[in-house]
């Protein structure tokens, strides 16, 4: 048998950050009923009647963290009547972990020479790693020298540094 969705009008879906997977319905919740989970209402899919009606209720989530474990349930809304209280359904909390992405930069690089042909480079770790770094790339080219450092002579006697003096600033008349 299809679904009957008549006495649906839609679904609260629940999703929040969960590092470790021992999240409850209840977490953070407050004695007025606001809770940590961020809720989305999705509207039911067509009724038998309409067409498209093989679509089945989903929805994309956006603007989740790379690398992020989530989790999420979803509730269903149905309509009552004075006469008969119906409840929706909930479905168990699940997890789920988005995939990883391009890191920010690293942080804070120095490079030092320790000889006439070592450079030493060091780095802090990114800030955002939206995954497992395994590895670095490095990549480096070496610049021509420049002939002119060879050429001048740093050592010449006789040179005189231009000498200032003092004038006051001008005064207007």
């Amino acid at each position: 048998w299809p679904p009957d969705f008549r006495d649906l009008l839609g679904f609260m879906l629940f999703y929040k950050e969960a590092p470790y997977q021992n999240v409850t319905e209840f977490d953070g919740q407050d004695a007025c009923g606001s809770n940590s989970w961020t809720v989305v209402d999705v509207d039911p899919p067509p009724r038998l009647n309409e067409p498209k009606s093989n679509h089945q209720p989903g929805w994309l989530l956006r603007g989740l963290k790379p690398w992020t474990q989530y989790a999420v349930f979803v509730k269903t809304l149905v309509t009552f009547s004075d006469e008969r209280r119906t409840y929706g359904a909930k479905s168990e909390i699940i997890y789920v972990q988005t995939n990883a992405t391009v890191p920010s930069v690293p942080l804070d690089p120095i490079s030092v020479s320790n000889s006439s042909s070592q450079i030493i480079l060091k780095w802090k770790p990114p800030s955002e790693p939206n995954g497992n770094i395994t590895h670095y790339l490095v990549y480096w080219q070496q610049q021509a020298e420049d002939s002119e450092l060879y050429e001048l002579d740093y050592c010449l006697k006789g040179l005189k540094l231009p000498s200032r003096t003092w004038s006051p600033p001008f005064e207007s008349e």
